[in-house]
Parts: structure tokens; C-alpha cells; sequence
């Protein structure tokens, strides 16, 4: 999208939760578990990226293990997202760092839902 909201484009149908890598050149998403939208916030499954030149859409590398994320951003040197995760991946409702290009799920062991 340019600056003046002109040249938009639909990243995926049925994704919540966008968020930018640390290098701005990918746009991750948390695609919906249900095609129906529902506010809650343990509706995703998986986790996708999405490169913004070309368009092309991967999934994390450990995309299949992860639901129920919300809230994910990427650190500052991109190697890591930290998300909260409710009632999903074996946890009630915890914050979770997730490696950006890899399996590792590191739990920060802080109460709340706010990474």
C-alpha cells in the first residue's frame, strides 16, 4: 500500500493478526482456524509470511504446532516473535517467544496476555 492509502492489496482471506518483520519486508499473519470470523482470540491456526515485492505466501516453519496465537510481533533483530497464546500448544495462557525461521518455543513465563 503506498502512504496515501492508494495500491492496496488483500494479503489472505480468513487472516488476523497482521504484523510486520523486523525488516519490513515480509507482513505475518495468523490465519483464522474457522472461515466464519469471530472476535475471539484463540481463533488461529498456524502462522503464515508474507513477502510484500513479490507477493509469495509461506507458512512458519513450525506452522503446524501453533494455534490459538494472538497479538505476535517480531523483535528487533528478527530472529523472534513474541505472541501470547490462549488455551493452545499445551498452555493455558501464557506469553511465548517463537522462532522466526525455526521450531524453538521459549515460554517467558510472564502472567497476562500483552507480549
Amino acid at each position: 500500500m503506498n502512504a496515501d492509502g492508494s495500491g492496496r492489496r488483500t494479503i489472505a482471506d480468513y487472516a488476523r493478526q497482521p504484523f510486520w518483520t523486523s525488516d519490513s519486508r515480509r507482513v505475518g499473519y495468523l490465519p483464522q482456524e474457522f472461515r466464519k470470523f469471530n472476535i475471539v482470540d484463540y481463533f488461529s491456526k498456524g502462522l503464515r509470511y508474507q513477502e510484500v515485492a513479490s507477493g509469495r505466501d509461506r507458512g512458519h516453519p513450525n506452522s503446524e504446532k501453533l494455534h490459538h496465537l494472538y497479538n505476535p510481533s517480531s523483535g528487533a533483530n528478527g530472529k523472534w516473535i513474541a505472541s501470547t497464546v490462549h488455551a493452545g500448544m499445551g498452555f493455558k495462557h501464557a506469553i511465548l517467544l517463537l522462532e522466526a525461521e525455526g521450531e524453538r518455543i521459549l515460554d517467558l513465563r510472564i502472567g497476562g496476555c500483552r507480549p
